[in-house]
């Protein structure tokens, strides 16, 4: 029921359809804006989900690029560590070979002083040899003589024996 005011609406009945009609047509239109507006709001809150999501998943990043800054450190001083230590092994490898070289030269050296030793011993061993084989030769002609020494006393023995026969 509408109370109109007769002394307002001069136009009867009809302004007052016609204002039910407008009536009806802005709560039609208000009742779509309302629609459209929890339309927005379900998309806005969609927003605010994804955006939440989008946070979270930047604060993981974050955090990942953090913790790889940080094992990259951790890798980066290993690494480090590693190379000094690969130049003191080299740096100890290099005095090894220096040392190796110098034994090397060393041994060499003693080689040949081994050898001159051996070659002078060698000689020595053939003049000893050849000095023992002269005294072996001087004996037995000493050995010679001697026996040729006794035959001949042993003769002269006898013949003395036998002037001595003959004399008596």
């Amino acid at each position: 029921t509408m109370i109109v005011d007769e002394s307002f609406n001069e136009g009867g009945p009809e302004v007052d359809v016609r204002e039910e009609e407008a009536r009806a047509k802005v709560e039609e239109r208000v009742e779509e804006l309302q629609n459209e507006i929890l339309r927005y709001e379900e998309r806005v809150k969609g927003h605010d989900e994804t955006e939440s999501r989008l946070k979270k998943a930047l604060k993981r990043i974050i955090h990942m690029k953090q913790k790889a800054s940080q094992a990259k450190s951790f890798y980066d001083h290993k690494i480090g560590e590693v190379l000094e230590e690969k130049e003191g092994v080299e740096g100890r490898l290099e005095e090894v070979e220096r040392k190796k070289a110098e034994v090397e030269e060393e041994l060499k050296s003693t080689q040949l002083v081994v050898m001159n030793m051996e070659a002078e011993s060698d000689h020595h061993r053939s003049r000893f040899d050849k000095v023992l084989a002269e005294i072996k030769e001087r004996d037995a002609k000493i050995e010679r003589a001697r026996l040729e020494l006794e035959k001949l006393r042993r003769g002269a023995a006898g013949v003395q024996e036998e002037r001595r026969r003959t004399e008596e």
